[in-house]
């Protein structure tokens, strides 16, 4: 005789709302402006900024302006980490244009936002260089390598996409998005409402 088989439970339906919720820009009050070169010195700004904040309230949202043309990988990989460890929930918000390893610092972001004329740059990651020998050369390809792995990683993470849609996407690409593209792909939440 066979078991009876019970019958699975419906999945619910899913939750369609037709009004996009409107996202105010960020509050000044609670706010850290990263503008320029991402580098020791923004870096350092952000978590005396962070610290400061934190004292003041540490459960209220923190919001973190970027505008950035890059810069450095081991600082955008800092303060990455700095933003996902703070006890206070960050949101991120870009404005103008964020590119290169500040796409990692806006996607960081527990909610991240794009001002409607945001611009948002991703390439194909590319770090250490210059005049090395063959086994320098080697040995930085193979830290590159590395790098690039962890890159792409989080861009997956917060893409919410497979890591090889993400290499195929910037395989030797420069991709520039609008805030409404950069939506799309996921690497913002939302777009702030002006109006």
């Amino acid at each position: 005789m066979g078991r009876s088989k019970k019958a699975l439970p419906a999945a619910p339906a899913p939750v369609v709302t037709t009004v996009s919720e409107k996202i105010p820009p960020h509050d000044p009050r609670r706010s850290i402006l990263l503008f320029g070169e991402v580098d020791t010195d923004m870096t350092k700004h952000l978590a005396e900024q962070m610290a400061l904040l934190l004292k003041e309230d540490n459960k209220s949202p923190i919001c973190i302006v970027v505008n950035t043309e890059g810069g450095g990988i081991y600082e955008c990989f800092a303060m990455h980490d700095l933003i996902r460890a703070c006890p206070a929930p960050v949101h991120t918000y870009g404005l103008g244009t964020v590119m290169s390893a500040g796409t990692i610092i806006l996607a960081a972001g527990r909610k991240r936002y794009a001002y409607p004329n945001c611009w948002i740059m991703v390439h194909e990651p590319w770090f250490v260089g210059g005049e090395l020998k063959a086994g320098e050369l080697k040995t930085d390809m193979l830290h590159n390598e590395k790098l690039s792995s962890v890159f792409y990683g989080l861009y997956s993470k917060y893409c919410q996409k497979p890591v090889e849609i993400i290499e195929n996407d910037l395989n030797s690409r420069t991709i520039y998005f609008s805030a409404t593209e950069a939506k799309k792909y996921g690497f913002v939440d939302g777009i702030v409402d002006l109006d």
